[in-house]
């Protein structure tokens, strides 16, 4: 299989993750680990006003991860994502390899 590195922006309700951010982090890695992706860094980017609300929600709290996966296991990550209830949003880019 193919390895390749992705770079994932997650955008998550600050109603749910408000009280603890990490938790709602712990269990991104914990969806990145179980389908054997490794992730390279992690960190939050920005805890700001949305330009227009998703779901109600009118703030969020923007996070980055850069993760090394197979290439035929970013589909079933996703569909993990998809299912996460903190999640409002999120954006899966490859990373050109000359970066």
């Amino acid at each position: 299989m193919r390895r390749r590195m992705y770079e994932y922006l997650f955008l998550f309700d600050s109603g749910k993750t408000s009280g603890d951010v990490m938790a709602a982090v712990n269990t991104l890695h914990g969806t990145f680990e179980k389908h054997g992706a490794e992730i390279l860094a992690s960190r939050p980017w920005a805890d700001q006003r949305l330009a227009y609300q998703i779901g109600h929600q009118k703030k969020g709290l923007y996070y980055l991860i850069y993760a090394r996966a197979d290439t035929q296991k970013i589909h079933e990550i996703e569909g993990d994502l998809k299912l996460n209830e903190q999640l409002l949003r999120f954006l899966t880019v490859v990373v050109d390899p000359k970066w």
